[in-house]
């Protein structure tokens, strides 16, 4: 029969019969939305005793119980399997079937293999309760190796061990420059590619760019940055396995409002928020953020690149206005 599977559907791809009309293979076990029990026996004979559920809505707000899982048997080896997140103090917050490590310690049980983040964590020792994370990264937020444990057991002592085995293909990366001088752009561009030689790479790399201090770059470095493909550039002189996707302008110092002339003030706030400005700046933004899940994810990161944005315009009209007075 090949290796037995057991399935569990999470709050993404939760249980619905219109949308899984076809037959599984006899290896696949599949778990329903009330908490059961499922057996197998390993080639050694040691009895295996997995208890999990599935998700038949996108949220689940009853805390998970030690009541709720069946009590181990003495001499089975029990996995608990559980989509879902850590309770916070937050009852709002806790939509994914919430469970405390209290509670799971008084099961007894050897193993809980963990889903719902998408990062790697184990969050006990003993008993063992692990998130593998995701397979295969999908935007800066889910950065560094994914990939899945194996676990191995020893089937006289119970002792657990793991393994991780990498299986993303594409690793996502942040290279940080900051910048502590008034910056030109091909001072910038010799900067970036020294920082880029020193990035380990033993595979496919897609590298977003963080500018810091990006009030120090030249107003036509600032230019070349938002109007031709200097990401492309750089890229051409680099490892072919690492792409530059994308670059961010962080300003690291917030403007004191009260040093600032009324008069340059009202200017910038009002080539600020015309309406064609805000919609030219929010474009490019929102075609970052598809797929729609990654907004959806952190919707913060849209709102700070917004922030950013127009700090670092209020920057400009300070230094444009100083400039003229000079």
């Amino acid at each position: 029969m090949g290796i037995t599977v057991f399935l569990t559907f999470g709050n993404h791809d939760y249980y619905k019969a219109e949308n899984y009309a076809f037959d599984y293979s006899n290896n696949v076990v599949i778990f329903n939305s009330e908490v059961q029990t499922k057996n197998i026996t390993t080639k050694k004979g040691l009895p295996v005793d997995i208890v999990g559920f599935s998700y038949v809505q996108n949220h689940i707000t009853k805390k998970i119980s030690c009541k709720t899982f069946q009590k181990y048997q003495k001499n089975h080896y029990t996995i608990g399997m559980i989509h879902g997140a850590l309770a916070t103090s937050d009852i709002n917050q806790d939509n994914y079937a919430p469970f405390e490590i209290a509670d799971l310690i008084k099961k007894n049980y050897h193993y809980y293999a963990l889903g719902h983040i998408h990062k790697r964590e184990i969050v006990s020792q003993r008993p063992l309760a692990v998130y593998s994370g995701n397979l295969q990264g999908r935007h800066i937020n889910e950065s560094g190796q994914k990939g899945c444990y194996l676990v191995t057991v020893d089937e006289q002592t119970f002792e657990t061990n793991l393994t991780f085995i990498q299986t993303g293909q594409i690793i996502f990366d942040k290279l940080v420059v900051k910048l502590d001088q008034v910056t030109d752009i091909q001072r910038l561009q010799d900067k970036i590619e020294k920082a880029l030689d020193l990035i380990t790479v033993q595979q496919m790399k897609m590298v977003k760019l963080v500018i810091q201090n990006s009030q120090f770059l030249s107003l036509n470095a600032k230019e070349i940055i938002n109007q031709t493909n200097l990401l492309d550039e750089i890229s051409q002189n680099i490892d072919y396995s690492v792409i530059l996707y994308d670059v961010e302008l962080e300003v690291n110092h917030k403007i004191d409002m009260t040093e600032i002339d009324e008069i340059y003030f009202e200017e910038a706030k009002d080539s600020l928020l015309n309406q064609t400005i805000v919609s030219e700046k929010l474009r490019p933004l929102l075609k970052k953020y598809l797929p729609v899940e990654q907004l959806i994810d952190h919707p913060n990161d849209l709102t700070k690149q917004v922030q950013q944005l127009v700090q670092l315009e209020l920057s400009e009209a300070v230094t444009r206005s100083e400039e003229s007075e000079d």
